[in-house]
């Protein structure tokens, strides 16, 4: 006949006061406490997040507001420029000053002046 033996692990016999020396009792003071601690942390840390997000933001439009007067000033020294050029321009451009300039080139004034009216007596067709 055969026997069937089973071996079982010795029991660790704990006894109820080694059970409250490896776990003690947390107080309700200190879960208080553990709470409070946690919320405050918590709390500084959105204020640091928002108070850096702040400073970002305050940067970024310091940034914007000097790149803004920096075109502001391009703007207006380029139409002080356009301005200088126009008045150049009507200064060339005057009848006077063509007509010096053509007679110091040689060039005299013309005797047969011819004007070509275009109201309705030329008509003009497109060529196919």
């Amino acid at each position: 006949m055969a026997v069937a033996a089973t071996k079982t692990a010795p029991r660790a016999s704990v006894t109820e006061q080694q059970q409250h020396k490896v776990l003690p009792p947390i107080s309700r003071r200190y879960r208080k406490r553990r709470g409070v601690i946690l919320a405050r942390t918590v709390f500084c840390i959105l204020a640091m997040v928002s108070l850096l997000g702040y400073i970002g933001l305050y940067a970024q439009v310091t940034i914007y507001g000097y790149k803004r007067a920096e075109l502001v000033k391009n703007m207006r020294q380029v139409e002080m420029e356009n301005q200088a050029l126009k008045a150049e321009i009507q200064t060339l451009s005057s009848p006077e000053r063509l007509a010096e300039v053509a007679s110091a080139t040689g060039m005299t004034p013309g005797s047969d002046v011819v004007y070509i009216s275009t109201h309705g007596d030329v008509k003009v067709a497109r060529a196919d």
